[in-house]
């Protein structure tokens, strides 16, 4: 039971049209990371303070970000879901050629992210049939 909960839980969290939004939070991420790590060290004789004001913003931040810490990814599955529903309501009302156009942009989209974010991923890995 405890895998299925995992399982469906893994599921609901999946995107369908905001998985690039994901993506780019977690290179920011490593890319901030790095930056951070290289001024720490290159702070020269700065380091004691920078080390103290760490552990002070560590200690004030942390129990705050334990407890906030879902609410990006539930704020992202809430507005991927929308984007769902539009999407849905614009299929069934929309005329064809601007169906036509709507999907030669996603495909364009999905296209120069393969190739600038991922190029050793295949486009189909973004795709769902």
């Amino acid at each position: 039971m405890e895998a299925e909960n995992g399982e469906t839980k893994a599921h609901r969290r999946q995107l369908k049209h905001l998985g690039f939004v994901r993506l780019t939070a977690v290179h920011a991420l490593v890319f901030v990371s790095g930056l951070y790590d290289r001024a720490k060290r290159n702070c020269g004789p700065l380091r004691p303070a920078v080390a103290t004001v760490e552990g002070a913003v560590t200690a004030v931040v942390g129990p705050v970000y334990e407890k906030l810490k879902d609410v990006p990814e539930d704020l992202l599955v809430f507005a991927d879901r929308k984007v769902d529903e539009a999407t849905h309501k614009f299929d069934k009302h929309a005329p064809p050629f601007a169906k036509h156009v709507a999907h030669d942009i996603h495909h364009l989209i999905l296209k120069t992210l393969c190739t600038t974010l991922l190029p050793s991923r295949s486009m189909s890995s973004w795709t769902r049939a």
